[in-house]
């Protein structure tokens, strides 16, 4: 399991660079107006994502149930009925897109673009992301067999291309429908390399119209739908504050915004990734039925994710200025206030975030779906209420109060009740540590942090000299004594030369804290 997470981090190290370099790039060459476009069209069809009603989950979960309990035949009619659902959908959003397309430039006025290009925009995007709705269940396909590593390289190959290709574009003096193309073409060859890369993940994948099964896509659905009402709250929570800061204030404010939440989505990313093996060793454990081991699994991830959330928030918090200055340059550094609130509540939200999984991972997660969507609702309201009296920083709060109030009130509920587990083992176990670590940790980064006019090589010691005082209070704090001795010895087993390693038997007989299953 760290070999996988250090690969999902692999991969949002590209993605992250990526975003550094062409986010500029963009805004630079589009201006403030065209790129405001281009985020309210992706934010609008974001909600495509909806479509996929959680499948991609439901099937995560029952492929790695199946592996778990070493049922061949049913990975593969699972896989084949999950594809030919996604496959479905691919064709609606598509066809939505034309609709779509036709109907929004003629109901909302954008100054500055032309209801035609918006248009285009709409349709080429919206077929690019129905395109993505096959290419994404390959990707869960291959992840669910733990094979992160193809997963990774196939997602850093099409950012990578991606990205080149739009900078290219741009510096030819194209606009935004030539970025719409591009993103559009990238899509389809995504989706012939993931094929590929499915094969060599499972070479015994079967797939075929004979194994789509009725009674498991009813299986599929029941679960994938408690999935999509969990997930609703995060679309509202996320892709709606776009379209409610150009409704109630400006569509040239959606770019400071934009700028701020794409550091959230890097930070929340780096959690997530390390959550995504996790989640796979729940569901694994659960299909082998042996709870005891899931239960110690929640808490030593609670334990890690938290420092790990920590870790990003923090940095965020006392760096963003000098991070904002230095990326977007300071025309954009109004988006720190924002930075600040929503970096604050993802510390909580993403600390918690080994509750979700265990959640979903058992099963049952249909109760936390309506209130998540209840959050989704609040949130907007809040946001247009608050955003009307306060601006930009009443957008930030409306979306991060709800979402506080959930985390840290119900999905507890929840959770605890899956794993059959107190709330004071919860917090003795898996976030005392943390909570220690967490106000040391502010005090000792913003002690030493920049608060001058940033330059990069300045900044970039100073933060690795935060990142270096944090893994100190973490190793002496943080971690428990078994986890310190387990980092000692996979470090010792690393970077031994082969002679030792065949020599010295000794690290082999004692029990690994970790596991690859693990």
């Amino acid at each position: 399991m760290t070999r996988s997470i250090f690969s999902n981090w692999a991969g949002l190290v590209v993605m992250a660079v990526c975003t550094a370099v062409l986010t500029p790039v963009m805004i630079h060459h589009l201006g403030a107006v065209d790129y405001g476009v281009w985020i309210l069209a992706n934010s609008v069809l974001d909600y495509y994502g909806l479509l996929d009603i959680g499948m991609r989950a439901a099937m995560f979960r029952y492929v790695g149930k199946f592996r778990g309990s070493c049922v061949r035949e049913e990975v593969d009619r699972t896989f084949s009925s999950a594809l030919f659902i996604v496959i479905v959908t691919a064709v609606v959003i598509c066809a939505l897109s034309v609709g779509l397309a036709g109907y929004l430039p003629r109901v909302m006025t954008l100054h500055g673009t032309s209801p035609l290009v918006f248009g285009w925009l709409l349709l080429l995007l919206g077929s690019s992301v129905g395109i993505t709705f096959p290419t994404r269940m390959l990707a869960t396909y291959i992840s669910a067999h733990q094979r992160w590593d193809l997963f990774n390289a196939a997602g850093i190959v099409s950012t990578l291309v991606r990205s080149v290709a739009i900078v290219v574009v741009l510096k030819m003096g194209y606009g935004l429908l030539a970025v719409a193309v591009t993103t559009f073409v990238v899509a389809i060859l995504s989706l012939g390399q993931h094929m590929l890369f499915v094969r060599m993940a499972d070479a015994r994948v079967h797939v075929s119209k004979n194994l789509i099964s009725w009674k498991r896509i009813k299986e599929l659905f029941g679960f994938s739908v408690k999935s999509l009402l969990v997930s609703v709250g995060d679309y509202l929570r996320f892709y709606s504050d776009s379209v409610v800061i150009a409704a109630v204030l400006n569509v040239a404010l959606v770019t400071p915004f934009s700028v701020a939440t794409r550091l959230i989505e890097c930070f929340k990313s780096v959690v997530v990734a390390a959550g995504g093996p996790v989640f796979g060793s729940m569901t694994e454990l659960d299909g082998g039925n042996r709870r005891e081991e899931q239960k110690e699994l929640l808490l030593r991830s609670t334990r890690l994710l938290s420092l790990l959330s920590i870790l990003g928030g923090v940095l965020l918090l006392v760096d963003g200025r000098a991070l904002l200055r230095i990326w977007v340059g300071p025309e954009l550094s109004l988006a720190y206030p924002l930075l600040a609130v929503l970096a604050a509540g993802y510390i909580i939200n993403l600390a918690l975030h080994p509750m979700l999984l265990i959640i979903i991972a058992r099963g049952q997660h249909g109760g936390l779906g309506a209130w998540t969507i209840a959050e989704g609702i609040v949130n907007i309201g809040l946001s247009i209420v608050w955003g009307r009296s306060y601006g930009l920083l009443g957008v930030a709060m409306g979306t991060v109060v709800p979402m506080l109030l959930i985390k840290l009130f119900v999905q507890p509920y929840y959770a605890l009740k899956a794993a059959e587990m107190s709330a004071w083992t919860f917090v003795r176990r898996g976030l005392a540590r943390p909570l220690i670590v967490c106000p040391l940790f502010i005090v000792a980064a913003w002690v030493i942090a920049y608060p001058a006019k940033p330059e990069l090589p300045l900044f970039t010691a100073i933060v690795m000299a935060q990142v270096l005082i944090f893994l100190v209070i973490t190793w002496v704090l943080g971690l428990t004594k078994v986890e310190r001795q387990w980092f000692m010895e996979s470090a010792h087993l690393r970077f031994r030369s082969p002679m030792k390693r065949v020599g010295n038997s000794g690290f082999r007989t004692q029990k690994p804290l970790l596991n690859e299953k693990q």
